[in-house]
Order: structure tokens, then sequence, then C-alpha cells
């Protein structure tokens, strides 16, 4: 705002100091005019009355020529003023000014309307005219500009803090939508320019594809890794949930890594980690996590219980399995028809049959539907000789 005011100031103050010059240039010229049409009328007339009419000629002429070459040069002044046509009044925005000089607005733009790239010198001047200005608007052109005619063959030329500004400001004010279809394209353009894509960039991709990116995303951030990229702690737990059921063992070596870096995993991270047990049937590892997450100041939650129950059940650990499903109940969470099976199911297998079928009651009466295999279940373990329910 401050160089806007600065500028229409300016341009202000120049207008009001020549329209001050011309209105004092009439007025002298005027009040000279006057004065000696005065003289010349107080001379004409005295000596009109002491000689005659012819001797007064020279007079005359002087006093015609007088007028015509001033009429003259008036009339050349006011044309000059008439055919210079005055600057518009155009009210300037901050948008418009990505630099002190107006040509540096008229280069960022100039590009895309003539269809000319600019080279790559002129691509860092601009880049720094955005970054040191805060210029956003011709900043987003740029990138779109990128996208549409590619990045030229000299890119790798500009100053790596220079291209790191850049596109942290373009990631930074990019929207969701745009973030979701152009966010590859944002890593491969940073990646062109001889860098890897900052952490911040990184984060604020995860962020608009709400930590499930998809599999070309988690490509690209592996590929980026194994090059030797720092990953950010959303990248990293990113890879982690979008990889617990299609490569468990790639999220246990990002688990490790991330335990290397001293990065602490959240609830997702927890939870896509217990997953990744859970295919692989690593119930002990699975148990030690869990118990893990209180001492992080991680409560467990309705995901955390089921992978847990299920991950016990499969084990053959019942006792475990059905102490969950209470501790469950009790911490407030509603199980749903997997964790009731898995639990009445494993009472079967203890002959814990009367415990079975209390459970089976508590089902029902929240309003939870068994599956058919839970019925099926318990019907074949009530129908046992020793029993008559």
């Amino acid at each position: 705002m401050l160089p806007t005011m600065m500028l229409r100031t300016a341009q202000q103050g120049s207008a009001g100091r020549a329209a001050r010059k011309d209105s004092m240039r009439t007025a002298v010229f005027g009040l000279a005019f006057a004065a000696l049409s005065q003289v010349l009328l107080i001379l004409a007339r005295s000596v009109f009355d002491m000689r005659p009419m012819f001797e007064l000629l020279p007079e005359v002429v002087v006093l015609v020529c007088f007028l015509i070459s001033y009429s003259a040069g008036w009339m050349s002044k006011v044309r000059r003023v008439t055919t210079t046509k005055p600057m518009p009044d155009k009210v300037v925005s901050d948008a418009d000014h990505t630099c002190p000089r107006p040509s540096g607005m008229r280069a960022i733009a100039g590009p895309r309307t003539e269809g000319v790239a600019p080279a790559a010198p002129n691509f860092r001047e601009l880049m720094k005219l955005c970054v040191t200005q805060q210029q956003v608007e011709p900043a987003l052109r740029m990138f779109n500009q990128m996208l549409e005619e590619g990045v030229g063959p000299d890119a790798h030329h500009i100053g790596k803090s220079v291209v790191d500004r850049f596109f942290n400001l373009v990631a930074e004010n990019l929207s969701t939508g745009r973030l979701r279809r152009d966010g590859l394209s944002l890593f491969e353009m940073v990646e062109a320019h001889g860098l890897a894509p900052s952490t911040s960039i990184q984060n604020r991709l995860m962020v608009a594809w709400k930590s499930r990116p998809p599999k070309s995303v988690v490509s690209y951030l592996l590929r980026m890794r194994s090059a030797g990229m720092q990953l950010s702690r959303l990248s990293y737990f990113c890879i982690i949930i979008s990889s617990e059921r299609s490569d468990p063992v790639l999220v246990l070596k990002m688990c490790d890594e991330m335990q290397t870096l001293g990065i602490k995993p959240d609830k997702v991270a927890y939870n896509a980690l217990l997953g990744a047990c859970s295919h692989l049937g690593l119930c002990e590892e699975a148990g030690q996590l869990f118990d893990q997450m209180p001492n992080h100041g991680i409560i467990p939650d309705v995901k955390s219980y089921r992978i847990m129950i299920s991950v016990n059940a499969r084990n053959k650990k019942y006792k475990e399995a059905v102490a969950l499903l209470e501790t469950m109940r009790e911490s407030g969470l509603k199980p749903d028809r997997h964790d009731y099976h898995n639990a009445i199911q494993s009472c079967i297998s203890l002959q814990r049959i009367e415990h079975a079928v209390e459970l089976y009651n508590d089902m029902v009466r929240a309003d939870v539907v068994p599956s058919k295999r839970t019925v099926a279940s318990l019907t074949t373990a009530c129908q046992t000789p020793a029993l008559s329910f």
C-alpha cells in the first residue's frame, strides 16, 4: 500500500506543478500585454492630438506586429497543450506493483500475453521481485506459465534461496483444489530447478490431501527419499498411512527411521503401525506399541482397540481379546459387530459359552446387528449336550 500511495502522490504533485506553471505564465503574458496596450494607447492619443493620422503609421505598425507575434506564440502554446494527451488518472492496486519500477509488472505479465518465454536471467530477476515484494498474483502467473510452457534449460542457474522462497510463496497461496490437481507438478517443478521440495511445501500438500495422498505422490516421496531428500513429519505419516495394507514392511522401516530422527508418531500413525503389525502377524510387537501409546500422551481410539482385538483373536490370545473388548466398553467406546464377533468367538474357544451369550445379548441391546457367522458360531456352541439354552 505504501508504494502505491507514494506513486500516486508523486503523479499528483507533478501534475499540480505543471498546472501552476502554465497559469503563472498566462498571467505574466496577460499583464505584459495589458500594460503595453495601455502605453501604446496613451502614446497614440498624445500623438494623435499633435500630428496627422498618417504620421501615426509607424506606431500602428509596431502595435499590429506585436499583436500578431504574441497571438502566434499563444496559439502555438495552446496547440501543444491540446494535442498532448494527458495521463489518465489510474487507480493503482498493490498487486500492480511487483517492484518500484512499473516495467517489472509488464515483464511478468508480458510473456504470458505475448507467448514468449523469458530467458533464465529474466526469470531469476522476476522471481527475486516476487519474493522480495511478496507479490502473490505475479508469482502464481509465473507458475501457471511454467505449467503450460515447461521450465527452461537454464533453470538450475537460478539461486537456490530464490527458488526455495519463490515456490514456498506459490505453495502457500495455491488453493486446496489446485494443490490436489497440480501438487505433483509443483514438486517436479522444484526438482527441475535443482532443489528438493521443502518440508513446508510437503506439509502444505499433505494437508490438502488430508494425509491421504494418491499413490503417485507417495511414489514420488519414496523416490525422493531414496535420493536423499528430507521428508517432513507429515510426509512420513502419509506414507505410513497409505502403505498400511499395501506394504506393511515399509511401514515398519519408516517407523524405525522416524524414531532415529526423533519424530514422534501421532494417533493416526500409531494405528497405521498397529495395522501393519496385524497384517504381518506380529502380535507381540503390536502389543508393545499399544502399551506405549499412553506413555506418549496418546489415548487409544476405536480403531486401536479393533486392531488389537483382531490381532489377539487371530493369534489365539482369547483372554486378551475379551479383556480388550471390556476395556473398550468401559472407556465409552462403541464396538462394532466385528469386535463383538471376535470376542464371542474367543469366549467360545475358551468354553465360556455363558459369557459369549451375554456378549451377544449386550450387542443386541446396543443396537449392533450381529453378522451371520456370529449367529452360526453361537448357535453351534449352544447346541452341545451339556448346555440347555
